[in-house]
């Protein structure tokens, strides 16, 4: 009984390996998804904007202040490369 349990345990773990890569495959691809929208904006600051913030998480505050902006106008910017974003993805949906 003591191998039964151990063995079932076992394949739990395998089970959960397999779930766990396919998981970090799929995030891989995700972030590979970013990258290609992001390379798209025609701006090069936005891209900065969105590239430092979503895939190197840096702080609004540090991007700022690697940027040489004040915190208000990198909102702003970051808003108006959303909406280029949407803008994109809505003109590729057609």
């Amino acid at each position: 009984k003591g191998n039964d349990s151990m063995a079932t345990a076992v394949a739990k773990i395998i089970d959960l390996q397999d779930e766990i890569n396919k998981d970090i495959d799929a995030l891989v691809d995700l972030k590979a998804e970013i990258i290609r929208t992001i390379k798209k904006l025609p701006n090069p600051e936005h891209q900065i904007i969105l590239e430092q913030r979503y895939l190197i998480y840096e702080k609004w505050e540090q991007i700022a202040l690697d940027m040489g902006y004040s915190i208000q106008h990198v909102f702003r910017m970051h808003d108006a490369a959303v909406s280029e974003i949407e803008m994109l993805r809505v003109n590729e949906s057609e």
